[in-house]
């Protein structure tokens, strides 16, 4: 009887599940080999829901994961913009205080000045410089 069993179940491992309900329909095997036949497709068929259940928890596991490594990077491109918005203002800060320097620096020379005659000086300085007389920088 055991070597009937393991001709039977090595027969049904050649099979597919499909293969096997059209034989259980079409009545292939006998009464006494039937319900060890309908337990062999019933063995398969949760043996296939078992990996495909262990498939979506492997699904699972890797979406939860990408979802903690987007949140981790959406943080961080939040800090970058902070910095780079702090880079900004202080860009712009390094070129206001220069700029007010300059200004109250024409103020106290010569009241009368413009600012806009200070930029010009200020632009004019190095052709000044390029001169052959550079005696006279220095002096008013």
């Amino acid at each position: 009887m055991n070597k009937e069993h393991d001709k039977l179940f090595a027969d049904l491992d050649a099979l597919t599940e499909e293969q096997i309900e059209v034989g259980l329909a079409a009545g292939v095997w006998n009464e006494q080999v039937r319900p060890l036949v309908q337990h062999y497709l019933c063995d398969l068929k949760v043996t296939r829901v078992e990996a495909a259940a262990d498939q979506l928890d492997e699904m699972q596991k890797a979406t939860q994961l990408a979802v903690e490594k987007a949140i981790k990077a959406e943080t961080r491109a939040t800090a970058a913009f902070i910095v780079a918005g702090g880079a900004i203002l202080a860009a712009m800060a390094a070129a206001l205080i220069p700029f007010l320097a300059l200004r109250r620096l024409a103020r106290a020379s010569s009241p009368q000045w413009p600012l806009s005659n200070c930029l010009i000086l200020v632009h004019a300085f190095p052709a000044i410089l390029t001169r052959d007389d550079t005696s006279r920088i220095g002096s008013p």
